[in-house]
């Protein structure tokens, strides 16, 4: 069993593992997340530094970068009542060992990419085997240009590669 997301969804899927973990549940062999929000209280550095080199969350949220963090920090847990550092919303912040193989792709050049940094150095300071892949000039969640574009394939063939190396092994009669 595997588990997976992009952006927004790579925030979910890394929160699930370790959901999972702290409930006793069984958990799943890998996980793949693909240029990952992991820190919902906006502390990466590539968030601001890299607005202008994003093509795809650059001008989204480029307006969002010029405001101070703290109003939309309280902003954020006003609408929704979590606070953005809990481990719920931002995996980062939470407990990283004992988790599954993680593959974490992010671009250099995308405003997320801090985000997976940070969570690979973080998890690996705790003992869990998590691997960032980097990848120089694509854009946010580039492989959603299979098959066309050739970083795309490469970058899903590594996920594949990643999966299989990561898959239970059963026992031939």
């Amino acid at each position: 069993m595997f588990v997976g997301g992009d952006s927004a969804g790579g925030n979910l899927a890394l929160s699930l593992l370790q959901w999972v973990r702290d409930e006793g549940l069984r958990a799943p062999d890998a996980a793949a997340a693909l240029s990952p929000l992991t820190d919902a209280a906006l502390a990466s550095p590539s968030l601001r530094r890299n607005v202008r080199t994003d093509p795809m969350l650059g001008p989204l949220f480029g307006a969002l970068a010029r405001v101070p963090t703290t109003p939309l920090l309280w902003s954020s847990w006003l609408r929704t009542g979590i606070r953005p550092s809990d481990p719920l919303v931002s995996p980062l912040r939470g407990d990283l060992s004992r988790l599954p193989p993680v593959l974490l792709q992010a671009s250099e050049v995308e405003m997320l990419f801090d985000d997976s940094q940070r969570y690979a150095n973080r998890a690996q300071a705790a003992g869990s085997p998590v691997r960032l892949q980097r990848w120089a000039h694509m854009i946010h969640v580039w492989q959603i240009f299979h098959p066309e574009l050739p970083e795309a394939r490469q970058a899903l063939g590594e996920i594949g590669r990643f999966l299989n190396a990561a898959a239970p092994r059963t026992a031939t009669t």
